[in-house]
């Protein structure tokens, strides 16, 4: 519990002592937990019940996007046998490295993994846990089908895979968090970008690929310039050379990226809504069972409540769990988030099917 404390006090530090510690992004990346702190102990209640339903104690824990390793340090303090933090941003692992060193935390069983182009380097079925939070509508579908190959190599059999993800295809149009990430996908595209540090970019996308355009053929004119500008939204570095020098052969460019949001330097993909029903159908033909799960809104029974309060806690925990969950599929279509839990199948029973 003092452990946990200790994770809890960070988000009561100034801006200032958390950029120098830290880092700047480990503020913004966390933005909500220091607006109100003590929100993190519902924060950590979210993370209990992740590491329950996968059966993570005394399990090996694989966190793919572990970002900053915010998560790899709880679950290692909630009881896993070994924690592998794996990002393929070279400023997040580093970050996780000072987190843990500004903790105190005395731990062997954790494990802070740079990979470069963001695969898993692991042994056949070496991992028991595989979290999976921000990813799908970060990568390419070729990059994802990759990437769950792998994990599939790497899992256990019976091991579980937690998913979330923010970008729900589904989610009604009409809400407010639908609209935003529509708008916040525009202005990764279009500017301005200062003052939104919560975007992770130092300049919009046309910025980055128009330098990139003008770098390599310094001879376009300013009107083919914001031709090629605007015809190679999407697409990353080695795509926008390649598409450039096709515009400056034959006039046009034929070649369509699969998504317009995306980051020319990392290929990163921003805010890509995922089909939750396309993403399970995807696990189950990779060989994994796979279940959407309602959202857990974790009721938490605090001293200080009012005894008819902590009454009417105790009924719903018992009873219907939560109001959404207890009408859940519903709420998939106004939730924001997609939550799912597989599980690796036996390989011969696999093959049967």
């Amino acid at each position: 519990m003092q452990s946990f404390n200790a994770i809890r006090d960070i988000f009561y530090l100034p801006k200032k002592d958390i950029e120098k510690i830290l880092s700047p992004r480990f503020y913004t990346y966390f933005h909500t937990i220091f607006k109100k702190p003590e929100t993190f102990t519902k924060v950590l209640e979210t993370k209990k019940y992740i590491f329950a339903i996968t059966n993570s104690k005394d399990k090996v824990v694989l966190d793919f996007g572990c970002g900053m390793g915010f998560d790899c340090i709880i679950f290692s303090l909630l009881g896993a046998k070994k924690v592998i933090g794996l990002d393929d941003n070279e400023e997040y692992i580093l970050t996780f490295k000072k987190l843990i060193e500004f903790l105190k935390l005395d731990v062997e069983n954790i494990e802070p993994v740079f990979s470069q182009n963001g695969l898993v380097h692991f042994k056949d079925k070496s991992i028991n846990t595989i979290i999976m939070q921000e990813v799908a509508s970060h990568v390419s579908g070729d990059v994802f089908n990759t990437i769950l190959n792998d994990i599939h190599r790497v899992l256990q059999t019976e091991g579980c895979i937690f998913m979330k993800d923010e970008n729900n295809k589904l989610q009604l149009p009409f809400l407010s968090e639908k609209r935003q990430r529509k708008r916040l996908r525009y202005i990764a595209e279009n500017g301005p970008v200062s003052g939104r540090p919560q975007l992770g970019i130092k300049e919009p996308y046309k910025v980055t690929r128009e330098k990139i355009i003008r770098q390599h053929f310094p001879l376009l004119t300013e009107k083919e310039i914001t031709d090629c500008v605007q015809k190679t939204q999407g697409m990353k570095r080695q795509e926008i050379l390649y598409s450039v020098t096709q515009y400056i052969k034959n006039e046009t460019i034929q070649t369509k990226p699969a998504y317009k949001y995306t980051d020319p330097i990392s290929g990163h993909l921003f805010e890509m809504e995922i089909n939750p029903f396309k993403l399970q159908s995807l696990l189950r033909k990779k060989g994994f069972t796979s279940h959407l799960l309602p959202p857990n809104l974790a009721i938490v029974i605090k001293r200080s409540d009012p005894l008819f309060k902590r009454i009417l806690k105790k009924i719903i925990q018992k009873t219907i769990k939560h109001p959404r969950t207890f009408f859940y599929p519903i709420f998939l279509f106004l939730d924001k988030d997609i939550r799912i839990l597989a599980k690796k199948q036996d390989t011969l029973n696999h093959e049967k099917t």
